[in-house]
């Protein structure tokens, strides 16, 4: 059984010293981001990595990242083109995951197929406050099972987790009911892989595939 906490705009000193210690113990916590509650690990653990697959469904994998400062993107891609410079400076920190091209220090758990990763930047004042606490990117997957609905409460997540992860912590109602939208940039052109709760402004995006 995990424990559960509750904090709504910002973690006390002595929670994200617990939360800090739990991750890299190689735990799993569930908590609300910018769209839905996540679940979130370290991603050099890879027992936390399989762990969370195992949680999720077979087919989970990939999962993103996110990060607590933009400059922290140069570290995790080797090339970002001007496609995703202009997405990142109109929605970023926001509810979109941008695919690129992974560079060699992502963690081979995290990588998509075609040697990529994705990554987005949340507005949440708890995910910055957790991830700067950290000083590194935490891999995330919304806190469902395959097929099923992402949980949208606290209350929700911890029924449905609590008995599955390290921490749950209970902020209650999730700023809404989709995941991030994804948008893979190493596609010529930027093509939206996943509708969620950013609705990319499509003559921007028309802007982007004209160039």
């Amino acid at each position: 059984m995990g424990t559960l906490i509750k904090a709504r705009d910002r973690f006390s000193d002595n929670q994200i010293v617990d939360l800090k210690a739990s991750l890299e113990r190689g735990g799993i916590v569930c908590m609300v981001t910018d769209t839905v509650y996540g679940l979130n690990c370290m991603p050099e653990s890879g027992e936390a990595l399989a762990r969370l697959t195992h949680i999720k469904g077979s087919g989970a994998r990939p999962f993103l990242l996110l990060i607590g400062e933009l400059s922290w993107l140069g570290q995790l891609a080797c090339e970002i083109p001007s496609s995703a410079q202009r997405l990142i400076a109109r929605y970023w920190p926001g509810p979109l995951t941008l695919i690129l091209k992974a560079s060699d220090v992502v963690e081979p758990g995290v990588r998509g197929p075609r040697g990529t990763v994705a990554v987005r930047q949340p507005r949440s004042s708890l995910c910055e406050q957790l991830l700067l606490a950290m000083r590194r990117p935490l891999v995330s997957s919304s806190a469902n099972v395959e097929g099923e609905l992402p949980c949208t409460t606290g209350e929700g997540a911890a029924r449905a987790f609590l008995d599955r992860v390290d921490v749950v912590v209970n902020s209650g109602r999730a700023p809404t009911k989709l995941p991030s939208t994804i948008v893979d940039v190493t596609l010529t052109p930027p093509t939206v892989v996943r509708e969620g709760a950013l609705r990319v402004d499509g003559d921007f995006l028309s802007q982007l595939n004209a160039r």
